[in-house]
């Protein structure tokens, strides 16, 4: 299939329904506050700037924090942060920019999908684009003992991630991902960073 989405390229575009998917991973908005746009606007026109990161063509300066895709089966788009996956989207054609804006780049992180020849497989490699603060919390004033049951969250991560939030600690229960619960505890212990613990955990 001949690649459509190049500089220049103006279009709308309308986001098609999908199932829910239960406990879905939260776009983060930077520096730009509730302005950060996580998907297409049915009313905008957009353009695909020369870096490859999408424009508003009547409000420039909107900070737009999702990509346009394309592959055999149709159009998508995904915020640029870890962990989001493409969303179906409906494309409508409304000509081509001239001159093409240059683009400001992506918001987030820009990821390229990967395949081997061999054994087709994905894989996704990303670069996380935070020019942001680190932050990390203060450590609890004593530790906590091992878990009672190997591969489940420990009563103790919880503890610690309720210590930050205790409606957090509780969507960590409902998720039930050990790995990301053990993530979110180390970073109430001070142990891990926000852009770590964020990596993690979507």
């Amino acid at each position: 299939m001949a690649q459509l989405i190049k500089p220049g390229l103006m279009f709308q575009a309308t986001p098609l329904p999908t199932p829910p998917e239960g406990l879905a991973p939260t776009m983060s908005t930077y520096q730009y506050g509730w302005n950060l746009e996580g998907c297409p606007r049915t009313d905008a026109t957009y353009v695909v700037c020369q870096d490859g990161s999408i424009q508003d063509v009547h409000d420039p300066s909107r900070p737009v924090g999702w990509e346009l895709l394309e592959d055999d089966n149709g159009w998508y788009y995904r915020v640029t942060q870890m962990n989001h996956k493409p969303k179906p989207l409906a494309v409508f054609f409304r000509g081509n920019a001239e001159p093409v804006p240059a683009g400001s780049g992506k918001i987030g992180s820009v990821v390229m999908v990967c395949r081997r020849v061999e054994e087709p497989q994905n894989a996704e490699v990303s670069e996380q684009r935070d020019d942001g603060e680190e932050v990390t919390s203060t450590p609890p004033p004593t530790p906590r003992s091992e878990p009672v049951c190997p591969g489940a969250p420990r009563k103790t991560d919880l503890e610690k991630i309720a210590s930050i939030d205790p409606l957090l600690a509780q969507c960590a229960v409902i998720v039930d991902d050990p790995e990301q619960t053990s993530a979110m505890a180390r970073f109430a212990e001070g142990k891990m960073s926000y852009a770590e613990m964020r990596m993690l955990c979507g």
